[in-house]
């Protein structure tokens, strides 16, 4: 055994790299110094290759490093098992290992016993490659440790397990059999990388990432999950950004929330269970945020079979973005909640799921005496007489108002409001255009304030004649609101927010 408690380094410097330590050896390094490891070594019967201590610190830089967990009287082996509180970096070169039935192999385990500080897994580069299809682990933290994965490569049955730490992932690979990162009840944060998963226990047990009781924030990362599923949450998971690929699932919840705000779920293949997002009971999912604009594009999802799975009438689902393609069904089960203005629409068959405007139509507005299903139908009908538009409900428009060069328009709103969700003005005007709002007020009532309004932008853009309200004296200080609006402006009445 070697035993380090200065500063150590195990280096080759021959031009072909071809020195090696070899041998059979429980725990073939004791560091409780810096020690930093650039050469091969190959051990036979480990237990473990290297044990850190205290304040130790670790640097595997260069060679090809491998370790067999082939002792029958130990069950457990590791390529660096951490109880202190200093720092183990992965920089370069390649750590090799196996596992076997009855055994389970952890090329970085860490269980740092000092409660006052933390120790710190850094890999930048190198491989961490494990072979065999029974229990194994890339990097396993158990206690006070955080992982910053930046670049390199693991390759084992899982990846990263995290138990009650912090792991940051902003590059590198992770190939799993089973789960590529497994968060138990910690932080997770995820801004880069790719992840792949190949495991045969189904869509419910393995998956690229699972959030087990903790917190998962994912800004962009590749997921690759074969016959499983490509998040598994029983948390709280924020998406801004993803890509999974999935001849399985998508994401399945067990429980908790899943705020998915963009990115893609693509299922293929033809396996049994194939869902995009599979909603459990007492769980909640989020496409989108509810806020304005309205995306119908991203987040996107396509499956042969299901979109969205809700599993039980407290399964949740609010859909406020995005679109769901499937050859099956885009949507079982119910829409909680969708943006205000907007509603469901079904396309081919129910294959296809997107949210479009919920238009206001059937006798909106009446001009001399003629009821109209729609503004712009008023506006038009109007031509270049002198006209009163008034409105006998809200408006909600699908596409904007132009009043055209030469009319002469009055839209009396009359208590009620004309809506734009979505666009770059609600009226464009190039000729005479007024905006009143006569609805009688009758004293102790509440008051009804008209509004025009574009949720995404502002609600007028006035290249010609604009005047809101009406010059009598009588200043309405309350009605008509107008959401914003360019170009020159007359009011009589109401405000210009």
């Amino acid at each position: 055994m070697i035993n380090n408690n200065g500063k150590l380094q195990i280096i080759d410097t021959s031009v072909n790299k071809t020195g090696i330590i070899k041998g059979y050896s429980k725990n073939l390094i004791k560091n409780n110094g810096d020690l930093n490891i650039d050469v091969n070594i190959t051990q036979y019967r480990t237990n473990k290759l290297i044990t850190n201590e205290e304040q130790g610190n670790v640097e595997i830089s260069g060679g090809n490093i491998h370790f067999e967990n082939d002792y029958e009287y130990i069950s457990k082996g590791y390529g660096i098992y951490n109880t202190g509180s200093g720092t183990i970096k992965i920089t370069g070169g390649n750590i090799t290992s196996n596992t076997s039935i009855g055994k389970t192999t952890n090329v970085i385990y860490s269980n740092n016993s000092n409660d006052l500080e933390l120790a710190n897994i850094i890999i930048t580069g190198g491989n961490i490659v494990i072979e065999g299809e029974y229990q194994s682990y890339g990097i396993y933290v158990e206690k006070n440790t955080n992982v910053n994965m930046k670049d390199g490569l693991i390759n084992s049955t899982n990846g990263i397990f995290n138990n009650k730490n912090s792991v940051i992932m902003e590059g590198g690979t992770i190939i799993a059999k089973e789960s590529g990162v497994y968060n138990n009840y910690g932080n997770v944060n995820i801004t880069g990388g790719d992840i792949q998963t190949n495991s045969k226990r189904g869509f419910t047990r393995d998956a690229g990432i699972c959030n087990i009781y903790g917190t998962l924030k994912i800004e962009n990362v590749h997921i690759v999950a074969d016959n499983c599923s490509g998040i598994i949450n029983n948390g709280t998971t924020t998406i801004n950004n993803i890509n999974i690929d999935s001849r399985g699932t998508g994401i399945y919840i067990i429980r908790g929330t899943v705020d998915m705000l963009s990115g893609e779920i693509n299922i293929s293949g033809e396996n049994g269970e194939q869902y995009g997002i599979y909603v459990s009971e007492s769980s909640i999912i989020n496409l989108g945020v509810k806020e304005y604009p309205v995306s119908v594009s991203l987040p996107s999802i396509t499956s042969p079979k299901y979109g969205i799975y809700c599993n039980g009438n407290n399964a949740k689902f609010n859909f406020y973005d995005g679109i769901i393609d499937t050859q099956g069904k885009a949507i079982y089960g119910n829409i909680q909640d969708t943006p205000e203005l907007y509603t469901v629409q079904f396309s081919n068959g129910d294959k296809c799921a997107t949210l479009t405007i919920n238009a206001t139509f059937s006798q909106v507005a009446i001009m001399n005496g003629v009821h109209y299903d729609s503004l712009h139908e008023a506006v038009k009908a109007a031509g270049n007489s002198k006209s009163i538009i008034t409105l006998t409900k809200d408006n909600v428009l699908e596409e904007k108002i132009v009043i055209q060069e030469g009319q002469d328009i009055t839209i009396d709103l009359y208590g009620n409001s004309i809506i734009l969700p979505y666009g770059d003005y609600a009226i464009e005007n190039n000729g005479t255009l007024t905006i009143v709002d006569t609805l009688p007020h009758i004293e102790g009532d509440e008051v009804v304030v008209s509004v025009v309004e574009n949720r995404s932008g502002k609600a007028i853009n006035n290249k010609g004649t604009l005047t809101i309200g009406i010059d009598d004296g009588n200043i309405n200080p309350n009605s008509p609101v107008i959401k914003g609006a360019i170009g020159s402006v007359t009011v009589y009445d109401g405000v210009i927010e």
